[in-house]
């Protein structure tokens, strides 16, 4: 991992000396310096074709830096990030790792209204809420099974989630 301050580069091989001096930052440094690695390597990002484990690294990068990215479309781009990973954690068992993710894809989606079924902020619940569930957070799973059926527009809408939330039961 490299850090750069003013005109210095920093890199560490060893993992506890990043962790150290990455603690040693003041808050505010370390947001502006996660924002400027999340979002220089998000550019260059093909989500399609990106290994794994790039796109953890610039989601991890990017909801460090959440709260100093403003722009609505960046993040709803970093909302579809946490989604894409939060869905290939979850297909490895991660569950608490989905659930992170999920979590932060929603705090970047901000007050966007509710839309379609396979739109982003419905994606990003029913992720929630099965990642609740198979974590054993029952009533946080369904209060957020409840509040998608609430927020749906149509029967065949409110039949998509019944219907999911059905599957996990089984």
């Amino acid at each position: 991992l490299l850090f750069m301050d003013d005109e210095l580069l920093y890199s560490f091989i060893h993992p506890q000396i990043r962790e150290a001096f990455h603690d040693k930052l003041p808050v505010d440094r370390r947001r502006n310096l996660h924002a400027q690695l999340g979002l220089g390597q998000l550019r260059n990002l093909n989500m399609a074709e990106a290994a794994p484990e790039i796109l953890y690294t610039v989601a991890g990068h990017l909801n460090e830096a959440l709260s100093t990215i403003q722009n609505p479309e960046l993040r709803t781009q970093i909302a579809q990030l946490n989604l894409r990973v939060g869905l290939l954690a979850m297909d490895a068992s991660g569950f608490s790792l989905a659930l992170a993710f999920a979590k932060s894809g929603l705090e970047a989606s901000g007050n966007q209204k509710w839309d379609e079924p396979n739109g982003l902020l419905f994606r990003l619940n029913i992720l929630k809420a099965e990642c609740e569930y198979s974590l054993g957070l029952v009533p946080d799973s369904e209060a957020t099974f409840a509040l998608l059926r609430k927020s749906v527009k149509s029967r065949v809408e409110y039949l998509h989630v019944s219907n999911r939330y059905i599957n996990l039961l089984i």
